[in-house]
């Protein structure tokens, strides 16, 4: 019998099978599984009997009709039997197909195949794990597994403060380290002739390999070491400071109704991204210059007093200057730039920049417990409640500011127009800027010149071409917030500085636009045409709702191409063409698994979690205790607003162990293991997470189990099966 033979003798022997269980899958997987299969019968059978062919036609006429004669209700049994069947078909096709010589392809032809038999392949291992499960599922998993999986989850939860690596300086939960015998082989003889060190996972592998790290401080990372007594410098005074702006600042602050508490306020600071750099040709820079970047919203009972600005805004004139003259012997950026002292008497000894509580926004009217309750609701009580003055230690005169960090992305400050009332002539933020323009993309001095007390000798600087190994600016700005000197966590503004930059390079490089194929020598042409203050023009006029008849011939001409041309930026972190992708992996997850039969929100609290305190750096919390010893609440919330990464780390590390102890979801194989978890075996799952209105992250997601019916099968058999009922 020849090969040809065998594949009909085959296909005729499964087709009986084929057309019972067709319908249960989606005409896309079938088109994928036929590819597949035409791909594995080689051209003279294909030629010759037009295999392929008839596969792919028999599947598609199948579909069809079995769809019509189910009403077009899919149930997953017939799904999964479909699977199973059409698998074995696979194997034996492939079986019948041995020995038979091989044609030539092209690379492009053989990356093709390759996936789509991968496909197939996968299809045949999926029907195999959810085949079992489908006559038994609902497993309610045992009461000794419960208990196994919350053993588990807390053993795995028990961490404590990590050491740092003695290469990268990073300090990472979660990270396997090595200790060494460091020897001196050259050199003067050192103190000690054996030195003992820690190295993280990723270094100790490049060194054994004899390569630099490319997180070690060698690779041009090392910053030096800020002096202990400019440890303490505010973020104002490192403003007054710095050879670079980028950010404008507006603080809102609440002050306390409690009559105990008339010296504790909690807000926010908003850092709004300005695009632009402006840039100091002399320090420090004048009061002028500092009081117009920045804007106070205060909503309290009582009046402004410039002791509550005092907190956050503080300027000591002798400790920026002794920093100035520091910077100019330490650091090359400051070295010739010249120092006024006319500029440093603008400022009082110590207090707020002269003019700042002059141009603050003061509502003495609204209730600013409610309005605060309103702008943040949640289900949760919001951490800065628990913030009190009159703990053991706190000076009650000196008032005390639960202030979150927080970030906007707006070049043209549309955000910042509501700060200040329509019938004001006055600007409440003046955006300043130099007179040369200063380029983002590999100046390893812009950071350095912006934040002086991170990087206090303008050393470690981004995209330095004279690093030996080369580094991204994402992965360098990710490596400083994983460093076991926090400082560059608890700025105030940096994050969002390094994150505006990452959004602004996504969208310059991974921003397209597409077109139809018959329009895109007309738009293209249209297109050069026009200059970007017509667009801009277009651009306001339908943003402030204006009527399209007021639109000029040119204008309308922009109006025709917007209709056209179509904008696509999945790559951009926040964007809306980001979530439009989450919301499109959610429909295929959909295609392939079902509906899912469980969707649920998780919550983290991370104001009264002890875990969150060792992952604050809380050395002294056992998390082994049963009732671990943990600071007050009040501090713990101080915690939660300073250390921002903190936080997200702790919901990372909350959500990634209660899938795998919980769940029982093993990353590695990525699948369930063999035991599952609390809610049985879990097949696939997906999610995403957001910051609640009270600045916490949380999480939505969705689970699909191992053999869980759809849910019209579902209600079937709760109606009709008494069995399943019980």
């Amino acid at each position: 019998m020849s090969v040809v033979d065998e594949i009909t003798c085959v296909w005729e022997a499964s087709v009986d099978a084929l057309k019972v269980a067709a319908s249960s899958l989606t005409f896309k997987c079938l088109e994928t599984t036929a590819r597949s299969v035409h791909v594995k019968i080689p051209a003279t059978a294909r030629s010759r009997d037009g295999m392929g062919s008839l596969l792919a036609m028999h599947l598609s006429i199948s579909i069809e009709k079995e769809k019509y004669m189910a009403g077009g209700v899919l149930s997953s049994a017939a799904k999964i039997s479909l699977l199973s069947r059409f698998g074995e078909f696979l194997l034996s096709l492939s079986k019948a197909l041995q020995g038979q010589p091989s044609e030539k392809k092209s690379r492009s032809q053989k990356w093709k195949d390759k996936r789509f038999c991968a496909k197939a392949d996968k299809m045949q291992k999926a029907s195999a794990i959810n085949r079992e499960y489908d006559d038994l599922w609902p497993q309610i998993p045992s009461d000794e597994l419960s208990r196994q999986c919350c053993a588990r989850y807390r053993k795995g939860t028990t961490v404590s403060v990590p050491d740092p690596c003695a290469s990268c300086s990073r300090s990472r939960f979660e990270t396997k380290m090595t200790l060494l015998d460091v020897y001196a082989t050259q050199g003067p003889p050192p103190l000690l002739d054996k030195l003992r060190v820690l190295l993280c996972e990723d270094c100790n592998s490049m060194l054994g390999k004899g390569r630099m790290p490319r997180f070690a401080l060698a690779n041009g990372l090392y910053r030096g070491i800020l002096p202990d007594e400019f440890k303490d410098l505010t973020w104002v005074e490192e403003m007054v400071c710095s050879v670079y702006r980028t950010t404008a600042h507006v603080t809102r602050l609440y002050q306390s109704t409690s009559p105990s508490d008339p010296l504790v306020f909690h807000g926010n600071t908003c850092a709004h991204d300005m695009n632009v750099v402006s840039t100091a040709t002399v320090l420090p820079r004048t009061p002028v210059d500092i009081v117009g970047q920045l804007s106070v919203v205060f909503v309290g009972p009582h009046k402004l007093k410039p002791q509550a600005l005092n907190a956050v805004f503080r300027i000591r004139k002798a400790k920026v200057w002794r920093f100035l003259i520091w910077l100019q012997q330490n650091n090359d950026l400051y070295r010739n730039l010249p120092l006024s002292m006319e500029n440093l008497n603008m400022y009082s000894e110590d207090g707020i920049p002269e003019g700042l509580d002059e141009a603050a926004i003061v509502d003495e009217d609204l209730d600013p417990h409610d309005v605060f309750e309103e702008e943040t609701a949640g289900v949760e009580v919001h951490p800065a409640s628990a913030v009190r003055n009159d703990e053991a230690g706190d000076d009650p005169a000196v008032p005390k500011v639960f202030l979150e960090a927080m970030g906007v992305s707006d070049p043209e400050a549309s955000a910042l127009r509501n700060i200040v009332s329509e019938d004001s002539e006055l600007p409440d933020l003046v955006i300043a800027r130099g007179s040369q323009a200063i380029t983002e993309y590999k100046n390893p001095a812009l950071f350095p010149g912006m934040f002086p007390s991170l990087f206090p000798y303008g050393l470690g600087g981004f995209e330095d071409p004279h690093r030996p190994v080369s580094l991204s600016f994402q992965k360098q700005a990710e490596y400083f917030l994983d460093l076991d000197d926090r400082c560059f966590r608890y700025h105030q503004y940096y994050i969002f500085v390094a994150l505006n930059i990452i959004q602004r390079r996504a969208a310059h490089l991974q921003t397209h636009l597409t077109v139809k194929r018959e329009h895109f020598d007309s738009v293209a042409r249209r297109l050069v045409t026009l200059s970007p203050t017509l667009i801009k023009s277009v651009a306001d006029h339908i943003e402030n709702e204006g009527k399209m008849d007021a639109l000029s011939e040119q204008q309308l001409e922009v109006v025709d191409l917007l209709n056209r041309v179509n904008s696509i930026a999945s790559h951009i972190p926040g964007s809306q063409a980001a979530k439009l992708q989450d919301r499109n992996k959610i429909r295929s997850y959909m295609g392939l698994f079902g509906l899912p039969p469980i969707f649920f929100t998780m919550n983290t609290n991370a104001a009264h979690s002890p875990l969150f305190q060792v992952f604050f750096g809380d050395k002294y919390v056992d998390l082994s205790e049963r009732y671990p010893v943990l600071v007050s609440a009040s501090e713990r919330a101080m915690r939660l607003a300073k250390d921002p990464v903190a936080a997200a780390d702790f919901f990372n590390f909350c959500v990634t162990k209660f899938f795998e102890y919980m769940l029982g979801w093993d990353y590695k194989a990525n699948r369930s293991n063999s035991e599952g978890g609390i809610l049985g075996k879990v097949r696939a799952f997906f999610g995403t997470c957001e910051y609640t209105e009270r600045a916490n992250l949380h999480g939505h997601f969705l689970i699909w189990l191992s053999g869980s019916l759809n849910p019209s099968d579902l209600h079937a058999k709760l109606r009709n099966s008494e069995d399943f009922q019980n």
